[in-house]
Formats: structure tokens, C-alpha cells, sequence
């Protein structure tokens, strides 16, 4: 089971990756005319899909670059659990090697 220090170690990894998630990737052309709201919140729902994501394969954990993915997969389907279900599906098609660890 994970520990409270595990947990605030793998919220801090990824938002230091969602910090450079850029606007216009989170939301399009709306963040020209949003007051920056719609891509806050997209960025929180992006923390909570990845955050869901590392607990569900705790083998993968966060990778770096996923920010990217759940960005656009939160634009394309603008729902939570539709994105967490398709990023499940995308990461088991890659090859385990894929992964690291390493920071």
C-alpha cells in the first residue's frame, strides 16, 4: 500500500510536468478568448488522470511526456473517465522496456 510520502512524491513529479503544459494544448483556440479557467481546469483534471493512472499501474507509475498525452486525450473526449480508460489502453499496447524509473 502506498504511503502518504509516496503519494505527495508521485502529485509533486507530475505537476512539475502539468506546470508546462501549455494553454492552448490543454484547451485550443479557446485559451485566446478564456480568462485561463477552462485550461486550469483541464490542468486538474490532467493531475488527476495521471495521479489515477500511477496508482492503477503502479509498474509504470508516472512517465515524463504523459502530461502531453492526457492533455490532449482530456481535449479530444472532455471526460475524465473516457481518457483514463483510452490512456490505460494506449500505455498496455507499449513494450515494458518502455519505462524507466529513473528520474
Amino acid at each position: 500500500d502506498e504511503t502518504a510520502e509516496e503519494l505527495q512524491r508521485l502529485k509533486a513529479e507530475i505537476l512539475k510536468d502539468l506546470h508546462r503544459t501549455s494553454d492552448e494544448l490543454l484547451v485550443g483556440f479557446l485559451a485566446k478568448i478564456n480568462d485561463g479557467s477552462l485550461a486550469q481546469a483541464r490542468r486538474e483534471a490532467s493531475e488527476r488522470l495521471l495521479l489515477n493512472f500511477a496508482k492503477h499501474r503502479p509498474e509504470v507509475g508516472y512517465c515524463q511526456g504523459l502530461n502531453f498525452v492526457a492533455a490532449v486525450l482530456l481535449r479530444v473526449l472532455s471526460n475524465e473517465h473516457e481518457a483514463f480508460v483510452v490512456l490505460c489502453g494506449l500505455m498496455s499496447r507499449l513494450p515494458e522496456e518502455m519505462f524507466s524509473q529513473e528520474s
